[in-house]
């Protein structure tokens, strides 16, 4: 039996193995790489969900813990094994990462997509194949940092500014033909 339908509202936490509750939540954070316990109506949940793991391509398994016909006892087990008392609760690979906050923090560093959901992205996985069945070496034709970050989007912010603010004052100088090519 499948323990997940996208067309269910509702985790069969009994499709799980297991002969009480907590045993088959167990076996349902051993089955998914990322497993989330939520509520309908909580933002972080939703904004968790919808920005960054369909941002990041991951999939997850989701269960609301305030639909569910069994939802205020697995709560309650989720609280008293992680000691974490707001939704979301988050498990990546059967380890607790902790709620939104500090999945969101991990998400700010990089660490979550470098260190917890290395492999699991559906994008990683189609680049992978890509790169790899491509049969043309690949180059830069322009220099360009390996990782881009806020001082290079600054940096790029502020050479623009500059380039446009010269252009801006030179096209209005007659002997200074060339900003009127860069302005248009």
């Amino acid at each position: 039996a499948t323990a997940w339908s996208a067309e269910s509202e509702t985790c069969d936490i009994d499709a799980y193995k297991g002969s009480t509750l907590g045993e088959k939540i167990e076996a349902m954070i051993a089955s998914h790489p990322v497993v989330m316990f939520n509520r309908t109506w909580c933002l972080y949940s939703v904004f968790t969900i919808n920005c960054m793991f369909r941002q990041l391509n991951v999939p997850v398994h989701s269960l609301e813990v305030d639909v569910h016909p069994q939802g205020q006892e697995i709560l309650k087990y989720v609280t008293e094994k992680t000691n974490h008392t707001t939704t979301p609760f988050i498990f990546i690979r059967g380890d607790f990462l902790g709620g939104f906050e500090e999945v969101n923090a991990l998400h700010a560093q990089g660490t979550l997509q470098k260190d917890y959901l290395k492999g699991l992205s559906r994008t990683d996985q189609q680049c992978e194949a890509f790169v790899s069945n491509s049969q043309h070496q690949m180059s830069t034709y322009f220099w360009f940092p390996d990782k881009v970050d806020a001082t290079v989007v600054r940096i790029t912010g502020c050479l623009t500014f500059f380039a446009s603010a010269l252009v801006t004052v030179f096209v209005h100088i007659e002997e200074f033909f060339w900003p009127r090519y860069v302005a248009y």
